[in-house]
Parts: C-alpha cells; sequence; structure tokens
C-alpha cells in the first residue's frame, strides 16, 4: 500500500514536471516566434490561412496547458494535437517536411496513452531530424497492436547522433519516468 502511494505522489510531480516540459518545449521562444513569424507572412499572402494557424496554435496551448491535469488521454485525442503540431511546422517548413500518421482510429482510437508522449516524440523527430536536413524530410507515425501491448513509433528520415554536450535529454527522461510509474515494467521507450 506505501508503494503505491509512493507510486502515486511520483506519478503527479512526474505530471507536474511533464506539464511545465510541455509548456516549456511548445512555447519556448524558438517554436513560437517561428510561428508567429510564418503567421506574420500569411497574414498578407493567404488571410484565411492565417486565421488558421492562429487557432492551431491556440488548440496547441491550450492542449498543453491541460496536460497536467490527467496522466493519460485517449489515443486520438493525442494525434489530433499531433496534426495540430505538424500543421504549424508545415507553415514553416513548407515543402521540407512531409508527414504521415498510420494508425487503425477505429480500433484504437479510444485507447490511452501518457498525455503529451506522441506529441514529444514527433517534436523530437521534427527538432531533431528532419528540421536539420536541408532538404527537409519525413516524420512517421505509426500505432498498432503487438499481442496485447500497443507499439507507437516515430521515425525521420535524420540520422541518430550522440547527444550533444550539455543536452539534458529531459524529455526522453521524462517520458521514461511516467510510463515506469503507469505501467511498471510492461512499457519501454527505445530510441
Amino acid at each position: 500500500w506505501r508503494q503505491a502511494e509512493l507510486d502515486k505522489l511520483q506519478l503527479a510531480v512526474v505530471a507536474a514536471e511533464s506539464q511545465l516540459h510541455g509548456l516549456m518545449s511548445q512555447l519556448n521562444p524558438h517554436f513560437l516566434f517561428n510561428c508567429l513569424n510564418s503567421v506574420r507572412a500569411l497574414i498578407v499572402e493567404d488571410p484565411a490561412r492565417a486565421q488558421a494557424a492562429v487557432t492551431a496554435l491556440s488548440s496547441l496551448m491550450r492542449y498543453s496547458l491541460q496536460a497536467g491535469r490527467v496522466p493519460t488521454v485517449a489515443l486520438a485525442t493525442e494525434l489530433e494535437m499531433v496534426e495540430t503540431y505538424l500543421s504549424l511546422e508545415a507553415i514553416r517548413l513548407e515543402e521540407r517536411l512531409h508527414r504521415t500518421i498510420d494508425v487503425a482510429r477505429d480500433e484504437l482510437g479510444a485507447l490511452h496513452v501518457p498525455t503529451m508522449l506522441v506529441q514529444l516524440l514527433v517534436e523530437n523527430g521534427v527538432k531533431h531530424g528532419v528540421e536539420r536536413l536541408p532538404a527537409g524530410g519525413a516524420i512517421a507515425v505509426r500505432v498498432a497492436r503487438d499481442g496485447e501491448a500497443l507499439r507507437v513509433t516515430v521515425s525521420n528520415s535524420g540520422t541518430l547522433r550522440a547527444p550533444r554536450a550539455g543536452a539534458t535529454q529531459v524529455g526522453l527522461t521524462n517520458a521514461r519516468e511516467r510510463l515506469r510509474l503507469l505501467y511498471g515494467g510492461r512499457a519501454q521507450l527505445e530510441v
């Protein structure tokens, strides 16, 4: 009982840290300024698309703010936010970003995943993979059943490199800890 209570408290702390990290990653100046500059350029060129971008950014910010309130969310909801994030990045990266999301939503959409986990993996894939390639690249999300488990795969066309000196990898560390607290040894995150 005490261990369960401790795990519950640790999960609450990790969820709060996750919310903070989610806010930082979604609202960091680099992402936010890039997005606002893209919208600014669209205002004259394509006002309707600029309005859609502001709405998408608002939805993503709202989701980030609410992320710490629940440890899991329906996969369909998480993927909707992933698509919103990718639509915003597509404004900036244009034809340099190719994306696919392969999931049987009717079958798997109601299953729950840790809030903002897929979003974090996709964001890392864009930032450390696609964005670094001069010609751009592809980001792919695939979700499928693997026996009794759910396998979520996020891949990009970049090259896996050793972490930069001073890189904290706080997002991946936090994601692993959240998986451990939610699912024990039944879940894992591999890079």
